[in-house]
């Protein structure tokens, strides 16, 4: 690509720009060191207007104005509606039908700013937000050689974005333990500030991804709440918005400040932009009107429509205000231009146009109109939209679903609520949108995606699970992989991203077993299909699901109930759990006029799901691991029938897609019934008399005797009283100087365990 200065040199142009333009036409080894630093400051959902520089009246950002009033604001820049296509774009340079298959996923042989910047001479650093497919090896394929980032597409499940945040360095996830109490933005600052300072030998390029101002709204150090705000349980709360725009531009003078100390900032041109608009939970003022409504993920004006400044102290003329048209494609060649690297044949091609001579003030060729393709999910439920516009008049094309080829006058109507209609058009608007339509009709699009339908997950274990789901339509060509990768959210990325997990590669149902899970963990699952256009689709078919949990290390050793003419108590001690993960436990309480029958598997259903022979009473606890001991009083039923009650400690992790563990096989049992003048008895042991004026006496069948058995006495409010461990022979006397009352015996004999209500006249 020819340097664009070589064209427009002239002997009006004052002696300081003519010895830049010399400098830029030497061959690239000797300009090495005459490149200027590059820091590109990316905020997230922050709109046009949101700055007071361009008409905000809601927010503090007087850094953010500084940076325009010392360098040039960019008034009429574009971006999608929706960040991640905006981030492709400015990544790749490309409008999104020539590389984007899906949310968040960017092929690892797709070449990048990174790589760009890297092939001029420069050092490069990625730091915040990803919103990609994450491996360590592919940020290095992609020009990076160093990041620190956070919001990965595989790591959503521990997903912690300001205080406390999960962040990834070159591949290795920061401890939680060491980022307690941090804030995401000044951890970031920071590792701008190390980059910077050890990388002073040779020109660098910052992309500096800031986590503000999306959702979640929360308090920033600046506030009192933060010390007592917990990421993980409290609400996001636009109250705290306005907090986090003025610490977003605390951060971006921060990155100022530093480099006027390092004494860089006349070597170093910082952008700031925002990646689409303003949320739609956030009501702001500007321009003298109040309550505005964010209008993120529309295409209209303010879902697209983002500030861009570009300061360079002694390089751009303070205070200029350049309303040209400007997309996210755009960056890529002006940083090309920026970095003095002129050949981009090995990125064509290429849809952005350079503005870097603009920033100079100098002649530039300016685009007329912007070409927008979003497509945020395709396949998904995000439906397709392309327009063209220029700076009065925007031309929806025919794939989009509520404006299919409608014409609009969007400097008068920004919310695009009055069509111009075409019998009303005047002869320059008709040829105006003709010229419109023919770019729509002649724009590419990206070949359709793998479809994927119907994903499952089946056969869960504490250590397994089979995860599928149906390819129905390979896209525009053959389909050459299909599978699943999953991650539990803590260990980063998800788990043999892209191996041919299937080869068997073709369309319909499709299952595979995933091994080596930890139990009673919260993993998240995307299933997948790739054809040979390397359309790749993953984001709309993921879910989660939670592995089980293993056995309690101890089951209640005592479960009984006392009663009275009015009610019945059931008490029992507690149950212990290994350290699985589980964040919430209880008890199913099992009531039957007979013995309770049990489905042979319970796991995996909500306990309104089961389908039990008797009543469900669910006991809730948030302690883990132990259950503690739990007594819950019931309405004394009928003494001709037989209640029959089992005690089952089971484990989930919340209300949302939760899988519940229920241990049946060891559950407990106990039996109440009107029937104390029968000898108690259960599989070969027999506790008699009952009632007994005396003394109780256990016998012990053949089977039995000869196992190692232990004997628990317990009165009717739980206390043990008796103790005996070890016993051997077939039978055994307690209970003489038992006063008179009720009392419960717990008889395990081997693995066997029996409990025995026993009333003492």
């Amino acid at each position: 690509m020819k340097n664009p200065f070589c064209h427009f040199i002239t002997r009006a142009i004052v002696p300081t720009f003519l010895v830049h333009i010399t400098i830029l036409l030497l061959p690239q080894k000797a300009i090495a060191q005459s490149q200027p630093n590059i820091i590109f400051i990316l905020s997230d959902d922050i709109g046009y207007d949101l700055p007071t520089i361009n008409g905000g009246e809601s927010y503090s950002t007087p850094n953010i104005d500084s940076m325009a009033r010392h360098g040039i604001n960019f008034t009429h820049c574009e971006a999608s509606p929706l960040c991640n296509p905006s981030r492709f774009m400015f990544l790749t340079g490309k409008y999104n039908f020539r590389n984007y298959s899906n949310w968040g996923y960017m092929s690892d042989s797709e070449k990048t700013i990174g790589n760009l910047m890297q092939d001029a001479g420069y050092t490069t650093g990625f730091f915040g937000k990803l919103q990609l497919t994450y491996n360590s090896a592919t940020m290095k394929k992609w020009g990076w050689d160093t990041h620190l980032v956070f919001d990965l597409i595989e790591d959503t499940v521990a997903f912690r974005r300001y205080k406390n945040p999960v962040l990834i360095d070159n591949g290795y996830r920061i401890p939680d333990s060491e980022m307690v109490n941090k804030y995401c933005d000044d951890v970031l600052v920071q590792r701008i500030f190390d980059f910077i300072k050890n990388n002073g030998t040779k020109p660098f390029f910052v992309y500096y991804s800031m986590s503000l101002g999306h959702e979640p709204f929360s308090p920033t150090p600046d506030d009192a709440a933060f010390a007592s705000w917990d990421p993980n349980t409290d609400s996001s709360d636009a109250n705290f918005f306005p907090s986090m725009m003025h610490y977003m531009d605390k951060k971006v003078g921060a990155v100022l400040n530093k480099l006027r100390s390092a004494g860089l900032d006349q070597n170093t041109i910082v952008f700031f932009a925002g990646d689409n608009g303003t949320p739609p939970g956030i009501y702001y003022n500007a321009h003298g009107q109040t309550q505005i409504k964010g209008e993120k993920s529309n295409s209209t004006e303010g879902g697209t429509h983002v500030p861009l400044i570009a300061y360079w102290p002694g390089h751009i003329q303070p205070g200029i205000v350049n309303d040209d048209l400007i997309d996210f494609t755009d960056f890529f060649p002006t940083l090309a231009d920026i970095a003095a690297y002129q050949d981009l044949s090995g990125y064509s091609p290429l849809d952005g146009l350079s503005f870097y001579r603009r920033l100079l003030g100098l002649p530039s060729k300016k685009k007329q109109q912007l070409f927008s393709h979003f497509d945020a999910r395709p396949g998904g439920y995000d439906p397709l939209r392309r327009w063209v516009r220029n700076k009065t008049y925007k031309l929806y094309d025919s794939t989009e679903f509520q404006k299919s080829g409608k014409f609009y006058n969007v400097q008068k109507d920004p919310e695009e609520l009055h069509e111009l209609k075409e019998s009303d058009l005047t002869a320059s608007q008709l040829s105006l949108r003709e010229n419109f339509k023919l770019i729509l009709d002649t724009m590419g699009n990206w070949p359709a995606c793998p479809l994927l339908t119907d994903a499952f997950v089946r056969k869960i274990t504490s250590s397994s699970a089979n995860i599928g789901g149906t390819i129905v339509n390979a896209g525009a060509s053959r389909l050459i992989d299909r599978g699943s990768n999953i991650t539990d959210g803590k260990k980063g990325p998800y788990l043999d991203i892209n191996r041919l997990h299937d080869n068997t590669v073709q369309l319909g149902t499709f299952s595979e077993k995933r091994v080596g899970l930890l139990p009673q963990t919260h993993y998240r699952y995307a299933m997948y299909g790739m054809n040979n256009n390397t359309s790749h689709s993953t984001s709309y078919v993921q879910s989660t699901f939670y592995t089980l949990s293993q056995p309690p290390l101890r089951q209640p050793n005592f479960f009984g109930v006392a009663s009275n003419d009015s009610t019945l108590t059931l008490k029992w001690t507690d149950a212990v759990f290994p350290k699985t993960g589980a964040t919430q436990a209880g008890y199913l309480l099992v009531c039957s006029t007979t013995a309770a029958v049990m489905p042979e598997r319970m796991n995996g259903n909500s306990p309104e799901q089961i389908v039990i022979d008797g009543n469900v009473i669910p006991l809730a606890s948030t302690k883990l691991p132990k259950l503690p001991s739990k007594q819950i009083v019931l309405p004394a039923f009928n003494k001709n029938n037989a209640r029959h009650f089992v005690l089952i400690p089971y484990t989930w992790d919340g209300a949302n897609d939760s899988t519940y563990n229920y241990l049946v096989a060891d559950a407990r049992t106990v039996t109440i019934a009107d029937a104390e003048s029968v000898v108690a008895t259960a599989n070969g042991i027999k506790v008699s008399p009952n009632p007994a004026q005396t003394e109780f006496h256990v016998t012990l069948g053949n089977e039995l005797s000869n196992k190692k058995t232990t004997i628990n006495i317990f009165n009717a409010t739980g206390k043990l009283l008796i103790k005996m461990d070890g016993i051997k022979k077939s039978q055994y006397v307690f209970g003489k100087n038992f006063p008179p009352g009720t009392y419960f015996a717990t008889i395990t004999a081997g693995t066997d365990a029996f409990n025995f209500k026993l009333v003492k006249q």
